[in-house]
């Protein structure tokens, strides 16, 4: 799943308008199997269904995208996007992913509602990411700016991508100045502590606090080393593949959310209504 987050992170602090297709929020990979032991399963559970065997070898061989890459038969581009879709394919959030299904048939009308409807699992990270990533973009208008140049790191680790994004001409009410992304390039992150050189021209005060608004329990701070401030992510932060600091003065919580937000720009928000809510009232 940390792929299609840090993918998804990339996507909404670069420059550009960022794009979702339909079902990347569920984490849908289109992937009709992701191993041998999963291919030999979804073989069992077809001719189980008393598929033909020849028929079965030719599906799994028209799906098998280890072997066809871009080659792959179209018709696996798209997937059922309800629980009694007979094409019910891979996807990376893992209660998804347990709903993985071929059928022979569809399941008719009488499916559950979208409310519960476990392929629409509204709780899964790649979901509240998505939502979240949406909030903050928009609230922070140093990210909707063209304007960013990498991040020097000083000492750390290098298995990860840094960068700022900043106004290239700032003026009060404008949010943050500046704001840092990092993107954590590995499945068992280092948490040891990494320090980065502030880009010229970016003043920030020695001890200026910086907070993660995808997980505010993560924070950053402005040191002085040899009289040279560096922006210090200490040890021991929690895990986080993907993170999004900006000044603590600057940021607000996006309540029912666990993320935050850029205060001038929450205003600006609709209403952020819980799942369960946004469901009742769907």
């Amino acid at each position: 799943a940390w792929r299609v987050q840090v993918g998804l992170a990339w996507s909404f602090t670069w420059y550009g308008i960022p794009t979702i297709l339909n079902g990347v929020e569920m984490g849908f990979n289109g992937l009709c199997f992701n191993s041998s032991e999963d291919k030999l399963s979804l073989q069992a559970e077809l001719l189980e269904q008393g598929m033909p065997p020849d028929q079965v070898d030719d599906l799994l061989e028209a799906c098998d995208y280890t072997t066809r890459g871009e080659r792959v038969d179209q018709g696996f581009w798209r997937q059922d996007f309800f629980a009694g879709g007979p094409l019910r394919l891979g996807a990376a959030a893992p209660g998804v992913q347990a709903q993985r299904h071929i059928g022979r048939s569809l399941m008719g009308a009488n499916g559950p509602h979208w409310c519960e409807d476990p392929l629409v699992d509204r709780d899964n990270s790649i979901y509240q990411l998505t939502r979240a990533l949406i909030r903050i973009r928009r609230s922070c208008s140093a990210l909707r700016t063209d304007s960013e140049t990498a991040a020097e790191l000083v000492s750390g680790d290098h298995n990860q991508v840094a960068y700022w994004k900043y106004h290239g001409t700032y003026a009060p009410g404008q949010g943050p100045r500046a704001m840092f992304i990092v993107l954590q390039f590995q499945d068992v992150l280092d948490t040891s502590a990494s320090l980065y050189a502030l880009p010229e021209g970016l003043d920030f005060d020695e001890g200026q606090a910086l907070v993660d608004l995808l997980n505010p329990a993560r924070m950053a701070v402005v040191i002085s080393t040899d009289n040279v401030k560096r922006l210090l992510l200490p040890a021991e932060l929690p895990e986080a593949h993907v993170a999004i600091f900006a000044p603590k003065a600057d940021v607000v919580s996006d309540e029912p959310g666990s993320w935050m937000v850029c205060s001038d720009g929450a205003a600006s928000l609709p209403p952020l209504q819980a799942t369960a809510a946004a469901c009742e009232t769907g």
